[in-house]
This record gives C-alpha cells, structure tokens and sequence, in this order.
C-alpha cells in the first residue's frame, strides 16, 4: 500500500480511499488463514482454569488466549460485558465529530474549505487547519482536532458551546485592522467586494462582509471606522454558537475505555487476567485525525500478537 504524507502530519493511501486499506487488512488476513466468523456476536467470556470461555450467539469457544479488538462505542453501558470481568472503564464519550450550527447564514457556502484557526471558548484548545463550511456547521481537520482535543468539556456542557473561527490565521485582529484601514486611506476607487486577502475564497470573503454588516458595493473609502473594526474583528475572532454534534454512529471515534493502568504496555495484557489482551479503540486511547487512532490500533494489535504468541 502506498502511503501520502500530508503537510500537517496525516498519512493516507495515495487512493484516498478507505477501500485500500481495508483491502489490505482483508489480504494479509487471507495470508496466513485468518478464520473470520460473521453475524456471531459474543455474548460472554468465562475465565477458565486454563484459558476462556467464549459464548457467541451460535457457538462456545475454549481458548488460551483472547484480544478484545472490537472497537469503541460512546455508550457507557455497552462496556457493561467487561465489567462482569471486573475491568475498569474510562466511561466514553464521542470524539472527532463535526460542529452543528443551527440555521447558520452560510449555507449557500457549504462544500467550501480554507485554512482557519477554530478556538473552543472557555477553555484552550483551537487549532489551525483546512476548515470545511457545512449544511450543518463545520467540519475538516481543524474542528475535529478541536473535539478530540476537548471531547470531555464538551460533552459536560451538552455540547452547546461557542466557537471562534479566525479566517486569517497567519494575521492577529491588530494587523487585519491595520491593513483595512489602509484600504480606507488609499487612492484607489476599490470596492469592498473585491476581496483584499489572497487566502479567502471570494465567495467567502462577500459572506463575511455581509456577517459584518459591511456594503460590498461601496468603495473601502465610504466605509466608517466602526465598520472596519466589526469586520477586523470578525475575520479574525469570528463566533459562532454551536448546537450539538455530528449525529450518534457518525463519530469517528470514542474517548475512554479499558483504562490503561490495567495493561501491561509491553503486550497491552490485562494485568489482573492472564491471557486476555485488549487492542485499538476498546481501551482509553483516543488521537486525533490523521490516521492516528489506526495506528493505535495496529500498534496495540502488534503487541497483542506478540504477547499471546509467547503465552502459547
């Protein structure tokens, strides 16, 4: 499988389909008889003497050992089978989910993206990256960063929070305000319509003058002072009251799980169990987009491996 580096450290198949990497897992699988039983969920597992137990809905399997690889899931009670074993549980919350902005005044912009800097009021997670203008709000790296990053605030507050969005995230408010005035003062009979910043699609800048409350056909020179500050503030501390996320089975991926003072790091063991491990997005370990929560997986799951190997 070849892989492309992006600039912000995300890797993805050079396809830029999921299918690639799904292909892959499937063929390696193949490789080397990999048994994989579908529509059979376990519905328990018994500690043995010597080994397990496990209970499926069609089936008893006796085994030396078992990785627990089946994902996350944001509802507490999902986890409720492996507190039977007596495993501590982080309780999970959702995380890289997309920001819902109720009846928001760009939604003739939707499927547009540009570079932002999106900051979470109230606390100190912002983070700067492409930014993707939704029916429904927001999305693309930067917000999902942001709700990796403060998945715990947000679902505390039920996630109705506030955001701020600077357009120009190489600039502060000080130097955005500087460079319109000087628009104001200049010779020139430009109007405001014509954006000034290289950086902004055109389609965006117009909606941003019209959130400012800025008249895109008068000339920078009939614009009043107050109206340069309300736009300087708005290109560069934009807010945006959030209501809610991506809907429940549309996260990407959970925060919480297996705690990890349960695992022994060197083959993600439950320390208390013998033989039972645990891989990927089923214990505490959350990334955020890139490609790093794959990596959580298949880095655990090459532990997993190792460890049970030695046990048998």
């Amino acid at each position: 499988m070849v892989l492309n580096s992006k600039a912000d450290g995300r890797v993805f198949p050079v396809s830029d389909s999921s299918q690639t990497v799904i292909d892959c897992l499937l063929g390696l699988s193949e490789k080397y008889g990999v048994k994989t039983s579908l529509q059979e969920g376990v519905e328990q597992i018994l500690k043995l003497e010597k080994g397990f137990e496990i209970k499926t809905s069609k089936q008893t399997i006796i085994s030396k050992t078992v990785v627990l690889a089946c994902g996350g899931n944001p509802k507490n009670e999902s986890y409720n089978w492996l507190r039977d074993l007596a495993i501590d549980i982080e309780p999970p919350v959702p995380s890289l989910f997309t920001f819902n902005c109720q009846n928001h005044m760009f939604n003739d912009l939707m499927g547009l993206s540009c570079e932002a800097r999106v900051s979470v009021e109230g606390s100190s997670v912002q983070e700067t990256g492409p930014l993707l203008i939704t029916h429904w709000g927001f999305s693309g790296p930067a917000v999902l960063k942001c709700s990796a990053k403060a998945a715990r605030i947000l679902h505390e507050k039920d996630y109705n929070f506030s955001i701020r969005i600077n357009w120009l995230p190489e600039l502060n408010q000080d130097e955005i305000r500087e460079w319109l005035q000087k628009q104001q003062t200049s010779p020139s009979k430009r109007l405001a319509k014509h954006k000034l910043f290289d950086a902004l699609p055109q389609r965006l800048w117009e909606g941003l003058l019209i959130r400012a409350g800025v008249d895109a056909n008068k000339l920078w020179a009939e614009i009043s002072r107050k109206q340069l500050n309300i736009l300087a503030e708005t290109l560069s501390a934009d807010k945006w009251d959030i209501k809610g996320k991506t809907t429940f089975k549309e996260e990407f991926v959970t925060s919480g799980g297996i705690k990890l003072n349960q695992l022994d790091p060197s083959t993600c063991m439950i320390k208390s169990i013998p033989g039972l491990f645990a891989a990927g997005e089923i214990i505490d370990v959350d990334g955020i987009t890139g490609g790093f929560n794959f990596q959580n997986a298949w880095s655990t799951g090459y532990a997993c491996a190792h460890g049970a190997l030695k046990m048998l």
